[in-house]
């Protein structure tokens, strides 16, 4: 069974976790969605994919984190990405020619 509980790190911090957690969490995963929506489906509409490719690309991984993350504090989400971007706006005038300015 330990084996079992350190791939699955919820079972372990699960059995501890009680309501005064929960309310603060609560509040912080509205405050989170907020945020998430509008980027995740600017950012996947950025990439020329549906809308709702970036929900499911935003909303999966915190998921799958919750469940086979190590920590409990979260810090997953699309805003990392506009680091990604913005670097690749810079550079690609860079890299090709046809987006010289």
């Amino acid at each position: 069974m330990p084996a079992f509980t350190s791939r699955l790190p919820i079972l372990t911090w699960g059995k501890t976790y009680g309501r005064k957690q929960l309310s603060g969490d609560l509040i912080a995963a509205v405050i989170v969605t907020i945020m998430l929506i509008p980027q995740s489906l600017a950012y996947a509409l950025l990439a020329g994919l549906p809308p709702e490719a970036g929900l499911y690309a935003s909303i999966v991984p915190i998921l799958l984190y919750a469940i086979f993350g190590t920590s409990r504090a979260l810090a997953v989400g699309p805003v990392a990405d506009g680091d990604y971007f913005r670097s690749y706006l810079t550079l690609l005038p860079l890299t090709n020619p046809c987006f010289s300015r």
